[in-house]
């Protein structure tokens, strides 16, 4: 018998810790005594290592001895450590708790509602909220932040009567607590505070949830401050009245473009010399102000902290005039910071095309191609962005250039920006592009010659599906798939016997997708001869294709394929029967489930069965599957057993053997009644 751990002083804390363990083996009241011997050791590992072996020892046992701990005042770190043990064990130790609050007077009392809190459990609220109403200030203390702890509408409704308390010290902890759990405070509770300075600094989150108006001007007077906290409150605090509402966010916008100097000056050390956080709203603010500046330092905030979504649309709202101020930052500047800044100079200049300076555009492309090239990967990246969103009609010939890049983000980009200037420029596209090799760069410049549509284009695009790279011929069947004609048919199809399976799965799904002028599938017949192809991915995108399509006359070809030695393709064919609404498809079904007992086709199967009453038959596959060493068939079988009593009495007997807490958690619901 391991001896008790009162009696272990004498002995190093892991000679304790092993002890323990040794102790909480054998389980029962010894493994309960001795964790609550050890919440109480003089070493902060053995209680620690007590903590962790709370799930060893019954409940009934534990729980006494641990609220007994909670409420003694001799022993600290046993206090600490209880505490701690009935946050891990969470609701179960609220009533005990809670009957020990009741019948104690004094000091323990704060002890146990830091407990309650501790559990995280809503069941304290009442409790927590009642004692906010005692006279003891220290306990009202304990109460708030052990409802902060516990959240919910009771702790947020209990926190918020205290903003109304004589006491001073009542309501800053009921502005702490509120804030910690972001609550939504009206400006109403919180404009009689105001008056008192020292509260009204408290205040600023608070008024930053309030979502009203009427907390602006004060948010923007706490700004002109000196001391920098009460300014870095101001501004998260606006920060977040501006998320909360559009209207707000205009109204901030044009506040914050009157700040003085002083102001600005205050918040720019802010950005630099605060956390994260307040960072961000700094540089929200200082945005809206169009801060030239902090220009370059809101810059860098961006590269180490993401910006707020009203900050980048404050960018917008600030608009051309910020081009020249973010082009000399771009100068100033390297890496992600560069590139940040670039690619917001080229948003706003593509954004306000027609209204910007000649010289401003001239500068603006002159930094993107200057950049195309440089060495460090974000500013090259950027500025690769920023070409293609800010290019113009003189620009083609390098976009084409970089469409033939091996960098297939960048080929891609810049083919996306071509295809705009189709509908604006055909024959300069169709300049540009003459001669062009166009299986360079993956074969990104097939979706120009797709949108191009002319006789030549098309040939040129089938040509590529000749070439050597697989990303390529699959750009070019994508490419074909756009368009509609007998050629392009002929070309999918020849496809399907492409070397690479990603390309052959596509040329099947853009067979399916291709419609004559009349709406008329034209790709059908190739799809029906696909489905029996020796490959099964040909055969399951083929099967995919002609289910979208409704195409009926697949039916027969299906039952055949439900007897493929792939078990994907049976569960494919099983659902595409089922689709199709083939009165064979739950008898194929069922016979497929008794030859393959794969995962997928034991699924697909179920699915089958559960759309019609469950008879003999289906009886069977549910009971096979509830028996399948698969739990999501398991849970498949659930759902299809819980359409029917016969169903139920399946499930009931099921659920005995069962293991998987999903799957059993699946069948008590069933048999409750619950939607599966």
């Amino acid at each position: 018998m391991t001896a008790p751990m009162q009696t272990l002083g004498t002995v190093d804390a892991d000679e304790r810790r092993r002890r323990l363990l040794s102790a909480v083996e054998l389980g029962g009241a010894a493994a309960a005594r001795s964790i609550l011997d050890a919440l109480g050791d003089e070493d902060w590992r053995v209680r620690k290592e007590a903590v962790g072996q709370l799930h060893a020892a019954p409940l009934p046992l534990l729980l006494p001895g641990l609220v007994e701990a909670i409420a003694q005042g001799d022993n600290v770190g046993l206090r600490n450590s209880a505490i701690e043990a009935v946050g891990v064990l969470g609701e179960p130790a609220v009533a005990p708790l809670v009957a020990a609050f009741d019948a104690r007077v004094g000091p323990p009392r704060r002890f146990l509602a830091a407990a309650l809190g501790a559990t995280g459990s809503l069941a304290a609220s009442e409790t927590l909220a009642l004692a906010c109403d005692d006279p003891d200030e220290n306990l009202v203390a304990s109460a708030i932040d052990a409802l902060a702890r516990v959240g919910g509408p009771k702790a947020e409704q209990a926190i918020r009567r205290r903003l109304r308390d004589p006491d001073s010290f009542r309501r800053m902890a009921a502005l702490d607590s509120l804030d910690r759990l972001s609550a939504y405070v009206p400006f109403e509770e919180l404009e009689p505070l105001l008056g008192d300075p020292v509260i009204r600094h408290a205040a600023l989150p608070a008024l930053g949830r309030s979502r009203s108006p009427d907390a602006l001007p004060l948010l923007f007077e706490a700004l002109s401050e000196r001391a920098q906290g009460p300014v870095g409150r101001a501004a998260v605090a606006i920060e977040h009245l501006a998320e909360s509402s559009d209207e707000l966010a205009e109204r901030i916008a044009v506040d914050a473009v009157a700040l003085s100097e002083s102001t600005r000056a205050t918040l720019r050390k802010l950005l630099l010399q605060s956390d994260s956080t307040t960072r961000r709203a700094v540089a929200l603010v200082l945005v809206l102000s169009r801060d030239v500046p902090s220009l370059r330092d809101v810059i860098a905030v961006a590269s180490d902290v993401a910006l707020s979504s009203g900050a980048l649309f404050a960018f917008s709202a600030w608009g051309a005039s910020a081009i020249e101020p973010l082009l000399d930052v771009v100068e100033r500047t390297t890496g992600t910071s560069r590139g940040f800044a670039l690619e917001l100079a080229a948003d706003l200049l593509a954004a306000s095309r027609g209204v910007v300076a000649d010289a401003i555009v001239s500068r603006t492309r002159s930094v993107v191609l200057a950049l195309l090239g440089a060495s460090d990967e974000p500013t090259r990246e950027a500025a690769v962005r920023s070409f293609t969103s800010a290019a113009t009609v003189s620009d083609l010939a390098q976009l084409v250039q970089l469409a033939q890049t091996n960098r297939p983000e960048d080929s891609i980009r810049a083919a996306s920006a071509i295809e705009v200037f189709v509908d604006d420029d055909r024959d300069a596209v169709e300049r540009a592009l003459d001669g062009v090799d166009a299986s360079l760069g993956g074969g990104s410049l097939c979706s120009v010659l797709s949108r191009l549509g002319s006789p030549n284009a098309l040939e040129r695009i089938v040509n590529c599906m000749s070439g050597d790279d697989p990303r390529t011929r699959r750009a070019a069947v994508v490419a074909l798939g756009e368009s509609a004609s007998e050629r392009v048919v002929e070309s999918l199809a020849l496809a399907l016997a492409d070397e690479d399976l990603d390309v052959r799965a596509t040329a099947a799904m853009m067979l399916g997708r291709l419609r004559d002028r009349d709406g008329q599938a034209i790709g059908a017949e190739r799809l029906l001869s696909a489905i029996g192809h020796e490959l099964p991915v040909v055969q399951i995108a083929a099967m995919h294709a002609l289910v979208d399509l409704g195409e009926t006359r697949a039916r027969d070809r299906l039952v055949g394929l439900a007897g493929s030695p792939d078990a994907a393709v049976v569960a494919t064919a099983i659902d595409a029967l089922r689709a199709l609404g083939d009165e064979r498809a739950a008898d194929v079904a069922l016979a497929a489930a008794l030859k393959n007992g794969d995962e997928e086709v034991m699924s697909a199967a179920l699915r089958v069965v559960g759309d019609r009453e469950l008879d003999d038959a289906g009886e069977g596959l549910v009971r096979a599957a509830l028996a399948h060493r698969e739990w999501s068939v398991r849970l498949a079988a659930v759902a299809t057993g819980a359409r029917s009593e016969r169903g139920h009495a399946i499930l009931a007997a099921a659920l005995a053997d069962e293991s998987e807490p999903m799957v059993r958690r699946a069948i008590e619901g069933a048999l409750a009644g619950e939607a599966p």
